[in-house]
């Protein structure tokens, strides 16, 4: 379900989706050496310059939005991109071993998102409008944060935004919402 759940968020469900990453480009044209293996990777398995190795590296790709320099180190994916981008299963791989690799329990975070949603609809149902839902939720995060470590080390190393900024909220809301359309979607099928 975590799967669904971060396809939707990252690409609204989109396997082709692309998002080139400006700012890392310019850091790694300047200093490669962070990503030297990825890029060497990607150069001979793409016939292509180094430049173009170094977009692919600093492109984020697919249904999960990974980096291409973390498909081709982290994940361990020896395709082209194009091949990759074609093949559900693969970046559904590439996404597990992902998480894998960053020490990400998959199952843990699914669990503690499932309690979250359960609290978040309380809190609405409770509320007098959304503001003050978000206010309440924003609270309720914050007193008992360490109900939810899982979920919370998730949303940091997946997407890097940290516990407590709006970035965070912004990313668990997304989660939480399409949560709420894969239920939806799991009781109509």
């Amino acid at each position: 379900m975590i799967a669904k759940v971060i396809a939707g968020v990252e690409s609204g469900f989109y396997q082709y989706a692309m998002r080139f990453e400006e700012k890392l480009y310019l850091k790694y044209t300047k200093n490669t050496a962070p990503l030297e293996m990825a890029v060497q990777k990607i150069k001979n398995i793409h016939f292509c310059s180094r430049n173009t190795a170094i977009m692919i590296a600093c492109t984020s790709w697919g249904l999960y939005q990974i980096l291409g320099m973390n498909i081709y180190s982290v994940c361990n994916i020896s395709k082209h991109i194009v091949e990759f981008l074609q093949d559900v299963d693969l970046q559904e791989k590439a996404f597990i071993n992902f998480c894998q690799a960053r020490k990400i329990s998959i199952t843990k975070t699914e669990e503690e998102l499932k309690q979250v949603a359960s609290v978040f609809q309380n809190i609405k149902t409770e509320s007098k409008n959304y503001a003050e839902a978000l206010e309440k939720f924003s609270q309720h995060l914050m007193d008992k944060k360490t109900l939810y470590p899982n979920l919370i080390t998730f949303i940091r190393r997946y997407n890097g935004a940290s516990f407590g900024s709006d970035a965070f909220l912004d990313y668990l809301l997304r989660m939480l919402h399409y949560y709420n359309e894969i239920k939806k979607e799991e009781v109509i099928g």
